[in-house]
């Protein structure tokens, strides 16, 4: 399962009322691993330089606004791990933004290719649903 959206489009809450993630499938969001990446950066007190120095506003650089460092190693780990689960033939939500529209058909190609069907089911194209007002809404 594939969902993509702009950041606070509710998809992570339309997953959770789906009620998937735990029954058979797993969930791999880049967020939660750049939040993983982001806790090691500060624990290892790299960039320590960064955190707290003041910015125009007055306040100081937070943790999480050092994602920016931590953004093509979690696309890759995330990718790795994707391919391990659909390697051991689990059953994945992934969640992300799909902001860059050429990723979109590699991606594609991977979950078919993985599958072990060959192709998506039905006429082998993804499926998009708009779910505000149904599920989604910011979440």
């Amino acid at each position: 399962m594939l969902t993509a959206g702009v950041p606070g489009a509710g998809k992570s809450r339309a997953i959770d009322q789906l009620g998937v993630v735990g029954e058979g499938w797993r969930r791999l969001d880049a967020d939660v691993v750049k939040d993983y990446l982001i806790e090691d950066l500060v624990a290892a007190r790299r960039h320590e330089d960064l955190l707290g120095e003041p910015l125009a506003d007055g306040y100081p650089v937070m943790p999480a606004e050092l994602a920016t460092l931590v953004h093509e190693e979690s696309v890759v780990f995330l990718a790795q791990l994707r391919g391990h689960c659909l390697s051991r033939g689990e059953n994945v939500v992934i969640e992300g933004t799909l902001s860059w529209p050429p990723a979109a058909e590699p991606l594609r190609g991977e979950l078919v290719r993985d599958s072990g069907h060959g192709k998506l089911p039905g006429d082998g194209h993804l499926a998009a649903h708009h779910l505000t007002g149904q599920l989604g809404g910011g979440g």
